[in-house]
């Protein structure tokens, strides 16, 4: 037995137990399994790929792996189980960054007006403009001392032993 048809087994006679507990959710939610298998709604490689999908947006290990191995089973290529996988990734994050932007909204709303403060100008330029990397830094000093030493270079006296050499 692999470690996916334990933990196949496991969800089963969890789900067994969660019916029991609950018999008419887990009852209603066994008829729908059973009818959409039974019509024969979809093909099995697009049932594996929509469960794949769902199951990495809901983060359900189990169910992902099982439905890898379905769609394996199904003759699904890699390349399109990849897309499934892609997919249920959106799905998980599109939301969250929906949610997130929907939260600064009512953070925003919700707030009194906040004078600006000594410390909020200096964090304001720093976001605005990330200070230049090491290497730019660097160059740019250099452009800078470029010009002032020949400047002194140029203005500089020549003496008796420099005319010598």
């Amino acid at each position: 037995m692999t470690d996916l048809q334990s933990a196949a087994e496991d969800v089963t006679a969890g789900l067994e137990r969660l019916a029991h507990a609950t018999p008419h959710p887990g009852a209603a939610f066994s008829a729908l399994i059973a009818s959409l298998n039974k019509q024969g709604l979809t093909a099995p490689a697009a049932r594996a790929l929509a469960g794949a999908a769902l199951s990495i947006a809901m983060r359900c290990e189990t169910c992902a792996r099982r439905h890898a191995h379905e769609a394996a089973r199904a003759g699904v290529d890699r390349a399109a189980f990849k897309l499934a996988l892609q997919r249920g990734v959106l799905m998980a994050h599109g939301p969250a960054a929906i949610h997130a932007a929907q939260a600064l909204v009512d953070f925003d709303a919700a707030s009194p007006p906040r004078p600006k403060t000594a410390l909020a100008a200096p964090l304001r330029r720093a976001v605005a403009k990330p200070p230049p990397l090491r290497a730019e830094r660097s160059r740019k000093q250099a452009k800078k001392q470029a010009p002032l030493a020949a400047q002194a270079t140029a203005k500089r006296p020549v003496s008796e032993r420099d005319a010598r050499v």
